[in-house]
């Protein structure tokens, strides 16, 4: 009887001796889980003077620190690009407003001729201006203008019969040594006179053993009532030709002469 009652009291110790163990460790678990949960853990971060005790505990808010972040930025509003208004037709312009080319006053063309000399020759019928620095001396057939190592000339020819250009030219000139010669009209500028062009036509061939010549080539100056020829020679003016332009600008026919 004795031995089955300590039975019991043994067993009845033991229970609760295994009961009050898992009580402990239960009681330990719930105290960890509490202790690791968001709130205690929130509760546990110092909270800024001024911030709201709700925001710093709610999860809301430690789930969102960038946002919350971002939104306390100062936002910058971002600026649609201007675009300039295309024109319409209804635009006007001003005329005014263009830069338009002034006016070319080309003193090569219209010289100063107010301290130039006077050229004059009655037996050749023919006056023209000329530059100081140059000298004009004439003989029989020519008029020359000198200057350094400038030189050129002008040869005059009478037409009597006042042919045309070119027959007056064959008939003038020996054809055996102007037989491949082409006529057209020239690009000198002298006075206000029609000028032929004389060349060697470059396509000629030999013909009955001479061979293609025109020896006379050259410009030709042809007076109104085409009396009067003059024959331009400036094949040793080229280191001055803008000043032997002008000076052939002043040229004219002034009356008809016997020439040459």
């Amino acid at each position: 009887m004795m031995s089955q009652r300590n039975g019991i009291i043994f067993a009845l110790a033991l229970v609760f001796l295994i009961g009050g163990f898992a009580y402990f460790m239960a009681s330990e678990e719930k105290t960890t889980l509490q202790q690791s949960s968001p709130e205690n853990i929130l509760a546990a971060v110092p909270v800024p003077s001024g911030a709201s005790a709700t925001a710093a505990t709610s999860p809301m808010a430690a789930n969102q620190p960038a946002a919350e972040s971002l939104s306390a930025q100062p936002q910058v509003e971002a600026q649609a690009p201007v675009s300039s208004p295309m024109p319409t037709s209804s635009t006007t312009h001003d005329s005014s407003s263009q830069n338009d080319p002034a006016p070319v006053n080309d003193s090569s063309l219209t010289p100063d001729t107010s301290s130039w000399q006077d050229w004059k020759s009655a037996p050749f019928g023919a006056e023209m201006k000329y530059p100081p620095g140059y000298s004009a001396s004439e003989d029989s057939r020519d008029v020359t203008f000198t200057k350094d190592a400038v030189t050129w000339k002008i040869r005059f020819y009478s037409n009597k019969d006042k042919s045309s250009f070119e027959t007056w030219y064959t008939g003038y000139f020996p054809a055996k040594d102007n037989n491949a010669c082409n006529f057209a009209a020239g690009t000198l500028k002298v006075g206000t006179l029609s000028i032929d062009k004389v060349t060697l036509n470059s396509a000629a061939t030999m013909t009955a053993g001479s061979f293609p010549k025109c020896d006379a080539a050259g410009d030709y100056a042809i007076g109104t009532d085409l009396s009067q020829v003059a024959r331009v020679y400036t094949d040793k003016a080229s280191s001055d030709m803008t000043t032997v332009n002008q000076m052939l600008g002043t040229f004219q026919f002034n009356t008809s002469n016997s020439g040459t």
